[in-house]
C-alpha cells in the first residue's frame, strides 16, 4: 500500500513539475 502511494506521489510530482517547467523550456 504504501509503495502503492510512493508511486503515485512520484508520478504526481514529476507531472506537477513538468507541467510548471515545459513552458519555460518551450517558450524560451
Amino acid at each position: 500500500m504504501s509503495a502503492s502511494s510512493t508511486l503515485c506521489d512520484k508520478m504526481f510530482k514529476f507531472s506537477v513539475t513538468y507541467v510548471l517547467i515545459f513552458p519555460f523550456i518551450e517558450f524560451s
